[in-house]
């Protein structure tokens, strides 16, 4: 078998005793770079070894619903779009074993939805070819990216006034789908996971649902408020169906 590691390098720089900047890397992440680097430069003959444990579960990881017909909502942008991978490889083998039994016994897969962004598609999309065709075999309900820096006028991409201008992050994408989270979280059961940058992304987009549960889809919005809107993902959290992976630095 094998292990399949995404994570980005931290860089930053120090003063040495002269007074010059040195620029530095992260401990855990400049080691597994610099192995993956002398892998790449050999052109694969040579193996680095870089030594893995094992800790045991604590309970708190992100877990798939016990139910393959839970209908899942995926947020993670970046590096955060791992855990999701998984879930989705792990329900494809599901479906396949699902396809081998009698008819009486199958149980259908709940839609799945991923929602990905990143700065540029070319050269930050990770595991772009891997999730398009998960979507195209219906793994994936529905793949939904935002890039923040392929904005079509890239010249007036920025802030203003504290206002966010051409530039699309992974939250701007629940507005246009607020029928649908709606529907999946508070009408099907789903369960809807958040994983990546805590310092920032996280809060926004815990916002950013809370406008969603404030919006009028046609049939009432469900809360009236923030605070409303606040005590939902309150009760969906302590249900085990909004949970978050997030770390910060």
């Amino acid at each position: 078998g094998s292990v399949r590691i995404v994570f980005p390098v931290l860089t930053y720089s120090v003063r040495d005793a002269e007074g010059n900047r040195v620029e530095r890397r992260g401990l855990c992440s400049g080691v597994l770079a610099d192995a993956g680097e002398e892998l790449i430069a050999s052109g694969g003959w040579v193996k680095p070894t870089v030594r893995v444990y094992r800790r045991r579960p604590t309970g708190n990881e992100l877990r798939l619903p016990a139910q393959l017909s839970t209908p899942i909502l995926m947020v993670g942008p970046g590096t955060g779009v791992a855990p999701f991978l998984a879930f989705l490889q792990h329900r494809r083998e599901l479906v396949r074993a699902q396809a081998a039994k009698a008819d009486g016994a199958k149980q259908a897969a709940g839609h799945s939805h991923l929602f990905f962004g990143c700065q540029h598609q070319v050269g930050d999309f990770l595991f772009a070819d891997e999730l398009e065709e998960m979507e195209r075999d219906g793994t994936l309900t529905q793949l939904h990216t935002a890039f923040s820096r392929d904005a079509r006028d890239s010249a007036s991409a920025g802030e203003w006034r504290s206002c966010r201008l051409n530039v699309n992050y992974v939250q701007d994408l629940f507005i246009g789908a607020s029928a649908r989270i709606q529907q999946l979280l508070l009408k099907e059961g789903a369960y809807m996971y958040v994983c990546g940058d805590g310092s920032s992304m996280a809060a926004d987009v815990h916002k950013e649902l809370l406008a969603v549960l404030q919006v009028d889809c046609g049939k009432g919005a469900p809360a009236s408020s923030g605070g409303e809107a606040e005590a939902l993902l309150a009760k969906l959290a302590a249900a085990g169906r909004y949970a978050r992976e997030i770390w910060y630095g």
